[in-house]
This record gives structure tokens, C-alpha cells and sequence, in this order.
């Protein structure tokens, strides 16, 4: 949930709170607390789309059970035209 906290911080302007809760993601990522799908969502929330890309395909690469909303999730409308997004979609064999 602290994920979806940070997407919707970085959503609303709340740049501080949102960055305050990347950097726990990224300690907890760090410990094996946290996913990569996790701080994508904050740095999609932030705008931060290239990062974000960056950690949703390393979440592809370890095979992150939580890719099956990719293709659903609100969370991700944003990017959904960006053509690292749309390769991404092509690799998990989503339509």
C-alpha cells in the first residue's frame, strides 16, 4: 500500500511525501521488503516515466507475479503509449 500511497502523492503534487516514501521503497527494495513493481508505481506517480520503465522491466526480468494488472491497472494509463510500455506488453504476451 505504500506504493499506491507514493503514485497517488506524486499524482497530487505531493512531491515531498511521495519521494519520502520512494526512499523507504528503495530501503525496503535493498532488504528483499519490497518489489520493483512497487517503485515503479511511486516514480510513474511522479512522472518519472523512464525510471519507472526501468523498474517495471526489472520486474519482468525476476518474473514479479503482480505484472498480471499490468494491463489493467489504472496506475499505469499514463504510460501506456510509450513504446517501452507497449514492448513490455508484447514480451508478457498481453495483447
Amino acid at each position: 500500500m505504500r506504493a499506491v500511497l507514493g503514485h497517488i502523492y506524486g499524482c497530487a503534487g505531493r512531491i515531498a511525501q511521495a519521494e519520502e516514501l520512494l526512499q523507504d521503497l528503495e530501503r525496503r527494495y535493498r532488504r528483499g521488503d519490497s518489489s520493483s513493481y512497487d517503485l515503479s508505481l511511486v516514480l510513474i506517480g511522479l512522472g518519472r516515466a523512464g525510471e519507472g520503465l526501468d523498474w517495471l522491466e526489472r520486474a519482468c526480468d525476476t518474473r514479479s507475479g503482480l505484472l498480471v494488472y499490468l494491463k489493467v491497472e489504472p496506475m499505469f494509463d499514463s504510460i501506456r503509449a510509450e513504446p517501452r510500455f507497449r514492448s513490455l506488453m508484447r514480451r508478457l504476451a498481453f495483447p
